[in-house]
């Protein structure tokens, strides 16, 4: 019942504010409500309910507040957890960067060992030849 006088006096600015003149945005404000009555404010059970509605209220925002600790203690759990994985993570990326300096270091020694391996055969190789096409060409000194 409050709503409808409000509306019509809300109407009847709007329409005098559009008589004068006046930009529409002005139209836009509503004129504050009438205050209630004097037997509203003595009404007990209006005043029990809205003091119900007080308590459900504080307790709601004592909820929230709860919900907003715990929220708050699981970001925090959130953000310690990623910041250790992020500490993993370069401890391990580091720890390959090694393994890797180590790969190669072996790999370069290998290659090395390889080669000498290989020039040895090589040179044992020419030589047993060598010495065969000596000893069976016939202008060979004998001893």
């Amino acid at each position: 019942m409050a709503q409808e006088p409000t509306r019509d006096a809300a109407d009847a600015t709007s329409s005098a504010v559009q008589a004068v003149g006046v930009e529409d945005a002005a139209s836009d404000f509503a004129p504050l409500a009438p205050p209630p009555p004097h037997e509203e404010l003595l009404n007990t059970e209006a005043l029990a309910e809205g003091i119900e509605e007080l308590h459900s209220e504080v307790s709601s925002s004592a909820e929230v507040a709860r919900q907003l600790e715990e929220l708050t203690g699981v970001v925090l759990s959130s953000a310690e957890v990623s910041t250790r994985s992020a500490s993993v993570a370069a401890n391990i990326s580091q720890d390959m960067r090694l393994v890797m300096d180590q790969i190669t270091a072996s790999h370069a020694r290998s290659v090395q060992h390889s080669r000498i391996i290989l020039g040895g055969l090589l040179a044992f190789f020419a030589h047993r030849v060598g010495n065969f096409f000596c000893n069976f060409h016939p202008h060979a000194a004998k001893h």
